[in-house]
């Protein structure tokens, strides 16, 4: 009886372990992605503000 709730107990562990291990590698997959995004969304309006507003020269 106690050796099937310890292997109830250990399979909802490794369960609940993997799901969690998922779930933090679609974060980290999220992340990577939101923040290339980030920065080609940087990148390309600093190339329409510069294509408007031309560098001043300098004397």
């Amino acid at each position: 009886m106690y050796a099937l709730i310890l292997l109830y107990g250990l399979i909802i562990s490794v369960i609940l372990g993997a799901v969690i291990l998922v779930l933090k590698i679609l974060g980290y997959i999220l992340m990577a992605i939101v923040t290339s995004l980030g920065f080609f969304l940087h990148w390309l309006i600093g190339k329409v503000y510069r294509s408007i507003v031309p560098r001043r020269e300098r004397r």
